[in-house]
């Protein structure tokens, strides 16, 4: 866990570069102002920088993308058929 006196700026979890300190949230934890590499800006805990929180939630929507391409699901949500999956109706 992050102590108060630890100073973030500059320091670099994950995609997340800190910038500058914003204050405490209802619990007293300290809040710290970040930018992704993506470009967003984000808002995250002292101590959850680096164990939970390494991007602005970016990472999360490229790896669901990539499971999706892996998975073989198109664009809404449809799986994507193929021709072992069409079963042969007719005489037999």
């Amino acid at each position: 866990m992050t102590r108060a006196k630890d100073d973030l700026t500059g320091k670099k979890f994950g995609r997340l570069t800190v910038l500058h300190q914003t204050g405490k949230d209802h619990n007293r934890h300290i809040i710290w102002f970040c930018r992704c590499d993506c470009g967003r800006y984000f808002k995250a805990r002292a101590g959850n920088l680096g164990a939970n929180t390494n991007s602005c939630g970016c990472l999360r929507r490229e790896k669901a993308a990539r499971q999706a391409i892996k998975r073989n699901y198109r664009h809404g949500g449809q799986f994507a058929t193929t021709g072992r999956d069409y079963i042969k109706v007719g005489p037999t």
